[in-house]
């Protein structure tokens, strides 16, 4: 019984990424064809599938597949290290409170930064390569996962912490 409940929880999650999809697509497609916009400058969801997958294109795909088999290791690489990052420092909060009460405000105080004004300093700092990216990925992942950790370890009793 209990996997039936799961599969049915996995199908209505899978479902409803779909119709996500669909309906962003379907008013995407509405837009651009609705607002009549030109298509010099904008392009519909089908426009871009007949693109994709017309075989006159194969360079230009054999282009796009590198460059996001490049994104996603550079995009792991930095939610590897965010994540880690977070759990260290939400151990350090946990087990210290000098450290939490140091380090915290310093770390909301970062995160009210917008990401788009950092940018440009990390790409002064880190160049444009892979270490600029994984800096930009990790401090994504890094606030959600150190906000998470800290409240699941401070639910935790202080006996089981010992």
């Amino acid at each position: 019984m209990k996997s039936r409940g799961l599969m049915k929880r996995l199908l209505k999650g899978i479902g409803g990424a779909v119709l996500s999809v669909a309906v962003i697509c379907g008013v995407w497609q509405l837009l651009v064809k609705g607002l009549d916009l030109d298509p010099f400058l904008t392009r519909g969801p089908l426009d871009v599938w007949r693109y994709v997958t017309d075989p006159a294109h194969d360079a230009e795909r054999k282009l796009l597949l590198e460059a996001s088999r490049t994104t996603a290791v550079d995009a792991a690489i930095g939610l590897l290290g965010g994540t880690l990052a977070a759990l260290v420092t939400a151990l350090a909060f946990a087990l210290w409170r000098g450290v939490e009460q140091t380090f915290l405000p310093i770390a909301m105080a970062l995160r009210a930064v917008p990401l788009v004004a950092m940018t440009p300093l990390i790409a002064l700092i880190f160049g444009r390569g892979l270490m600029a990216v994984t800096v930009i990925a990790g401090i994504v992942t890094f606030f959600p996962v150190l906000v998470n950790v800290s409240l699941a370890l401070r639910a935790v009793p202080a006996s089981s912490m010992d």
